[in-house]
């Protein structure tokens, strides 16, 4: 039989496993049955959306975001933008989910946009989830330099020109370029890349003939700023030309003289671009003021005589330029070193004869040329006239006593061919001077003919008289004429039979004094054949006018004889009176008082 202790210990072990099955029930109801309670919660990744474009591109730009429940139980969820460049789809559902977002840059300037996309799930923990947009609008900017290149060179040279163009890139945004050139005088080290970099432009002239050569470089980057670039290349090829003015060097100095003879070369560029020159001679006489240069430019040739024996001495002058396009140029010097020329007197309104032959000494003053030298003895205030003939075609040179400077020349004494003549030479001051006959062209012979006329005002009138209108019938000093003309008279003649005179009148009302100048004058004529008688009409005179007059002798030059008075009566009487009558009267006129019928 138990005992109460056996009993006790029994009952303690049931309870306990009464216990134990009860809470094992309760577990597995819990495991069993449903929560009565849910709790879902919105989860969006990522949050932030950061991306770019190039400005006006038609990329669209496109992220993806993922949208769960990381909770229990369900929600719905729809999604909300803020700017119009963002597009969602979908805009609504249930997660999960996955969002398009789409970042079109087409309408945007270049810069830095910020946006938001917003997801909202009413009821889930985190009910509302922002996503940041951070959108970069990217514009290269191209920028090319230099902006030209222009090489230019010679044609005789075979030139190769490099210039550097650098690319910048001034934009936000990736720079990808290409490059072209359409010539083949032109090449490119580079034809295309990316971000700043240099091009190398190599210009090769060689072959081209003168002239402008054209062609441009163009760096094309797509969608940047300033693209395309167009760089042009003017390649200018010249064509130089050597020209030097005058092209020989004459000149000529006396035997045992030490004075130097100077002329005066002009260097010049006859063609397109520059040019440098360098110049050599070989005589030690012929010395260059400098013997290389630019052009223009000048050179003195100096010529120096001292030692050099008479004769003709030659050297030539040789002009070189390498950029020239024509060869070396040669500019001859002549001088020459001539015995003294022997001086043959002449006298004012004298005629010399001679002849132009060797040995005769060569013209002073021109080159070339034979010369006879006359000394010629005036006086100042005189007035010269020279004349040369000869079979050949004469040149005259008028200098002072030195034969240095030159005070006349004349080669034609027109309307003559051939003959030269100095007219009318005013003589500066008293003393000698040289007259060189001598021929235009070099070289010429042959017998001459000088003479010197020593210019004389003519003589005054002589035998002047007043005559009616007819010219025959005198009147009387003092007389009175009843016609409105009166005729002038007077014989008149030059001391210089080349020359030609007229008469000249100065008539007067009497009353108004004497002004020296002629009022009426005949035609010149010629003094040749000594005096001459001319005539001088005066019409249109004024009735009831006393009148006086004077009368001069004038040749062709202006030089006048003295002014003679008519009659030798005072100047306050008249020399001749104009009395005009009048008509007769008509018939039946009534008789004038005092009139016999």
């Amino acid at each position: 039989m138990p005992t109460p202790r056996r009993l006790s210990v029994f009952a303690l072990s049931g309870l306990l496993a009464l216990l134990v099955l009860s809470v094992a029930t309760c577990r597995l109801d819990m495991l069993i049955k449903p929560s009565a309670q849910t709790n879902p919660v919105l989860s969006v990744d990522p949050t932030e959306v950061r991306d770019s474009a190039r400005a006006g591109s038609d990329d669209i730009r496109r992220a993806s975001i993922e949208i769960t429940n990381t909770g229990d139980g369900d929600f719905t969820w729809s999604v909300t933008k803020d700017k119009g460049w963002i597009s969602v789809t979908p805009t609504e559902g249930n997660p999960p989910a996955t969002l398009d977002v789409s970042l079109d840059a087409h309408s945007l300037a270049p810069g830095t946009y910020q946006g938001s996309v917003t997801v909202h799930a009413p009821g889930s923990v985190d009910s509302t989830v922002a996503i940041a947009v951070t959108f970069v609008v990217q514009r290269a900017g191209l920028v090319v330099s230099p902006g030209s290149v222009t090489p230019s060179t010679n044609v005789t040279n075979d030139t190769v020109f490099q210039d550097n163009l650098q690319i910048a890139n001034t934009g936000n945004g990736p720079l990808v370029w290409t490059a072209s050139k359409r010539r083949s005088w032109v090449t490119l080290s580079a034809l295309a890349g990316t971000g700043p970099a240099t091009i190398t432009v190599t210009v090769n002239s060689t072959g081209l003939a003168k002239g402008t050569y054209h062609d441009t470089v163009a760096v094309t980057a797509p969608g940047a700023e300033g693209s395309p670039a167009r760089i042009p290349v003017t390649l200018t090829i010249f064509a130089p030309g050597l020209a030097v003015t005058p092209a020989l060097v004459r000149d000529s100095a006396l035997a045992g003289s030490t004075a130097a003879r100077t002329e005066t070369l002009h260097v010049t560029n006859s063609g397109t671009g520059t040019i440098t020159w360098t110049a050599a001679t070989t005589e030690p006489w012929v010395t260059l003021s400098k013997t290389a240069g630019g052009a223009p430019e000048d050179v003195v040739v100096t010529l120096t005589p001292t030692g050099l024996p008479a004769g003709t001495h030659r050297d030539t002058i040789v002009f070189t330029s390498p950029e020239a396009t024509t060869g070396p140029l040669n500019v001859p010097v002549t001088f020459v070193i001539q015995r003294p020329c022997t001086e043959i007197p002449i006298a004012p309104d004298e005629v010399r004869t001679g002849t132009l032959a060797p040995p005769d000494c060569e013209a002073p003053h021109r080159p070339g040329s034979l010369a006879n030298v006359y000394s010629l003895t005036a006086t100042a205030g005189d007035t010269v006239s020279i004349r040369l003939t000869g079979t050949f075609d004469a040149y005259l040179i008028l200098t002072d006593s030195a034969g240095a400077a030159v005070l006349a020349q004349n080669d034609e004494c027109l309307p003559e061919t051939g003959t030269a003549c100095i007219m009318d030479f005013p003589v500066p001051a008293t003393g000698r001077y040289l007259i060189e006959a001598t021929s235009a062209a070099a070289g010429e012979t042959g017998p001459l003919t000088i003479s010197v006329v020593r210019e004389r005002p003519p003589a005054a009138p002589q035998a002047i008289g007043q005559f009616h209108k007819d010219g025959t019938t005198a009147i009387a000093i003092g007389g009175m004429t009843v016609e409105d003309a009166v005729v002038f008279r007077g014989r008149i003649s030059d001391p210089n039979d080349a020359d030609s005179v007229r008469f000249e009148i100065e008539l007067e009302p009497l009353g108004s004094p004497f002004t020296n100048a002629s009022t009426h004058q005949s035609p010149f004529v010629s003094a040749g054949s000594g005096s001459v008688t001319v005539s001088v009409p005066a019409a249109g005179l004024t009735n009831n006018t006393g009148y006086h007059w004077q009368a001069r002798t004038c040749d062709r030059t202006g030089r006048c004889s003295p002014w003679l008075a008519f009659g030798g009566n005072a100047e306050t009487a008249a020399d001749f009176t104009v009395l005009v009558a009048p008509p007769p009267p008509g018939p039946g006129a009534p008789l004038q008082q005092g009139a016999k019928p």
